[in-house]
């Protein structure tokens, strides 16, 4: 038997995400090495009373910190298959 929760969670939507390399400022005189920068936007759906609330969360990093982000979502994906994990949702 499923329960109905009445916890109102955000859910996904949408994912936007560009790559960009930033060159040159107006503050640097000499032209440095390119950086790469990724912008990533995430659209978040939400519904309070059966009226839709979206959010958009919008952030940018390069792309070491973007891999470190991954690996570390993936380890709490994994986590969160496990047999603890599991014993807790039976109990929610």
């Amino acid at each position: 038997m499923e329960r109905k929760s009445s916890i109102n969670l955000p859910h996904w939507k949408d994912l936007e995400w560009r790559l960009d390399a930033i060159v040159q400022s107006r503050a640097q005189l000499v032209m440095a090495k390119p950086e790469p920068v990724v912008t990533v936007i995430f659209t978040l759906g939400q519904e309070d009373n059966g009226i839709g609330n979206d959010k958009k969360l919008l952030f940018q990093t390069d792309p070491q910190t973007l891999t470190k982000m991954a690996d570390s979502l993936e380890s709490a994906l994994k986590l969160s298959k496990g047999a603890y994990a599991r014993k807790l949702q039976r109990h929610l």
